[in-house]
């Protein structure tokens, strides 16, 4: 290290004693602003977080009602039906296909195969057939047609086709709607 004496270096004087900025040092530093604007910039934006935070949270609690939508029915005409033209396509024989009426056959004579056979003539003539079993007794005469309101106008068609099977005995029938077929036929002794 070298140390000059301020006396002795030539033309060099490094603090005059009757200089005019004596108490100040030769260099100061400068205080930085960095750490100022941070701390400016974090709290901004925490607030502009904070304000737009409230205003969602805000937002979301309030419950947005749709406007109710009324239905009004409106009246359209109809036709009322015409009673001769619904009778005349109950009795048309020729409109009605006979794999839309599905039968069950039932065993009301106890005598064993009287259900499958009347079924296999049932199925051959076109008929669909839903099952086949044992009726609730074995006391019936004759076939017995039970058969659904709705479906009634098979009534003639299922009796023409069940003539050969009765063999001179009676066929009845009575309507029902409390049957899980469309009809049942109960072949009775």
């Amino acid at each position: 290290m070298c140390y000059y004496d301020r006396d002795s270096a030539p033309g060099f004087n490094y603090m005059d004693q009757d200089a005019q900025f004596q108490d100040y040092p030769a260099y100061t530093e400068k205080s930085s602003n960095k750490g100022k604007f941070f701390a400016i910039f974090f709290v901004t934006v925490l607030l502009i977080a904070g304000v737009v935070g409230g205003l969602y949270f805000m937002g979301a609690n309030q419950q947005t009602e749709e406007p109710e939508i009324a239905v009004i029915p409106t009246l359209e005409p109809t036709a009322t039906p015409d009673p001769e033209a619904t009778n005349s396509a109950e009795t048309s024989d020729e409109d009605l296909e006979k794999s839309d009426l599905t039968v069950d056959v039932l065993n009301g004579s106890g005598v064993a195969g009287a259900a499958g056979g009347v079924a296999a003539t049932l199925r051959s003539a076109g008929y669909t057939i839903g099952s086949t079993g044992n009726g609730d007794n074995f006391d019936y005469e004759g076939i017995t047609i039970v058969i659904k309101s709705d479906k009634k106008a098979f009534l003639k068609l299922l009796q023409a086709d069940l003539e050969d099977v009765a063999s001179g005995s009676a066929i009845t029938s009575e309507t029902s709607d409390d049957i899980s077929a469309d009809a049942e036929v109960i072949v009775g002794q």
